[in-house]
């Protein structure tokens, strides 16, 4: 699963449905191949299994918690100069950067948006694991 989400979170935004769909074929395919399955059998139970969720809530969850480490500040200083906080520290939010729609499909733009339309709630948990549990919930 390492290799096979390697970089995710940087392209996926990016890409158009047709190739979001192939990525989830691929990803199917590989399932199939490493757990023996046959071409017609299903592989939902196997793919949740294996990432907790289905693969775009899963690539969501990821970006989350790449958004999450950007308002920590806890991301090298090349990507965090891009990022920008909310004034209102109540309602830890980002700025989401002006974009023209081919920068809008980037994963600052999309974190941005993913990481404001979380509660509160999930925003303030202390750990990663509490915070990834409360967005798998939402996601």
């Amino acid at each position: 699963m390492p290799i096979f989400s390697y970089g995710d979170i940087i392209y996926t935004p990016g890409l158009s449905a047709a190739l979001k769909g192939q990525l989830h074929r691929c990803f199917k395919s590989a399932v199939r191949f490493v757990y023996g399955l046959r071409r017609r059998d299903t592989t939902a139970a196997v793919r949740d299994n294996i990432l907790g969720v289905d693969l775009p809530s899963n690539q969501r969850l990821r970006i989350c918690c790449f958004m999450r480490q950007a308002y920590h500040g806890s991301l090298p200083e090349y990507i965090q100069q891009h990022v920008q906080r909310g004034q209102l520290e109540r309602a830890r939010c980002f700025i989401i950067p002006r974009h023209t729609t081919s920068s809008g499909k980037s994963v600052l733009v999309y974190g941005a948006t993913c990481w404001n339309g979380l509660p509160i709630e999930a925003k303030t948990k202390t750990t990663l694991f509490s915070f990834k549990s409360c967005v798998k919930q939402l996601v």
